[in-house]
């Protein structure tokens, strides 16, 4: 009988522990959010917004910003950006210069003056870009692999950093734009955010990618600097999944400082929100304290977000070209594929439909 009403009594205790507490307004420093990625391909933009507690629900854009860029070796001003919605701002048909030294201005009333500088690097070229298919067996997932291979000259005495991309398209030509969350074109991919479970590190065996220890991350991407070959050539191969599809496209960027400092730390947020089970789609604001908090790099002098340079070099290449495979005695056939492509257009390639079976080929 004690140990009937000692049970009920804790039972009674636990359940009246339980209270709701409302979210107080926690006091939020204004500050601006100012994010801008500038190529000689398009003209200046940026987006500007600007701090908020996590239960604010009104919108956190600007939309009555003064944005202006300047050269910044003469002081002299470039172009104002004009608020286009959304709090997007954007030059009328100002492109920006690859070297020069460009500085961002925003200001709106009530929030402190912020600003950054940047420039757009020299753009590297991959030589001799080819990918052979299914050269061996991934031990983990059991899955054949491709080997991409490219050679890059470092001619720049300076610190250099790069971003490779490569990925197929199948059936239409555009792609997901995960920041402004629409169908953009495939011609400009650089804002493109992908989940952190991307490259495993079993499949690197490159020393320059594994040199820069992103790999526990599971990039979408690969960034690397030229710290082990500075002034030298380097030939790099890289295991992945390619073939198939329309055409595929290889992009290696060559990035500013404070734009591959910007990346490798988004890279970790979204490997930390992985970890917890958030999508890119969640709010990055969620509560949840299992995992550790990764801050986003910033070079926006008094406020946040990145102003950044880049630079690319895209090369196309067709679908594998079809051929038929014989796989028995008795002639029968399997349409199959060559087992290496090579990246040798500019501009999209023609699309090859498989052929008719030859002669040799019956049911």
């Amino acid at each position: 009988m004690k140990k009937s009403l000692f049970i009920l009594f804790i039972s009674v205790l636990l359940c009246s522990c339980v209270e709701t507490f409302e979210l107080e307004s926690i006091p939020v420093n204004k500050t601006l959010v100012v994010n801008s990625f500038i190529n000689p391909d398009s003209v200046f933009s940026c987006t500007v917004s600007h701090t908020f507690a996590l239960n604010d629900t009104l919108s956190h854009v600007l939309e009555d910003a003064t944005v202006r860029i300047i050269e910044d070796a003469t002081n002299e001003l470039v172009c104002s950006l004009q608020h286009c919605g959304q709090g997007n701002y954007r030059a009328e048909s100002k492109f920006p210069e690859t070297e020069k030294v460009y500085r961002l201005e925003v200001k709106a009333a009530g929030y402190p003056d912020v600003s950054a500088t940047t420039s757009i690097p020299v753009k590297q070229l991959a030589e001799d870009i080819y990918a052979l298919l299914n050269v061996g067996i991934d031990a983990l997932s059991h899955s054949h692999y491709s080997e991409l291979h490219f050679s890059l000259t470092d001619n720049n005495p300076e610190d250099n950093y790069f971003m490779f991309r490569q990925y197929s398209v199948r059936y239409v030509d555009y792609d997901y734009n995960q920041i402004t969350f629409e169908k953009i074109p495939l011609n400009d991919t650089i804002l493109l955010v992908g989940d952190a479970g991307g490259y495993a590190d079993n499949t690197i065996v490159d020393a320059v990618i594994q040199n820069e220890g992103i790999m526990k991350f599971s990039p979408s991407f690969l960034y690397f600097s030229d710290e082990l070959f500075n002034l030298q050539k380097h030939d790099f191969t890289i295991r992945l999944s390619l073939g198939g599809g329309k055409y595929s496209i290889f992009t290696l960027y060559t990035l500013s400082p404070d734009f591959y400092r910007y990346q490798l730390s988004l890279m970790q947020q979204l490997y930390e929100n992985g970890q917890k089970q958030l999508s890119r789609y969640d709010d990055f604001a969620v509560f949840n304290f299992y995992n550790s908090a990764v801050s986003l790099y910033s070079n926006i002098k008094g406020g946040y977000g990145i102003f950044a340079g880049y630079n690319s070099h895209k090369k196309y290449a067709p679908n594998v070209k079809p051929i038929y495979i014989i796989y028995d005695e008795f002639g029968h056939c399997n349409p199959g594929r060559e087992n290496i492509i090579r990246f040798e257009y500019d501009t999209i390639p023609p699309y090859f439909e498989l052929p008719p079976p030859p002669p040799e080929c019956y049911e």
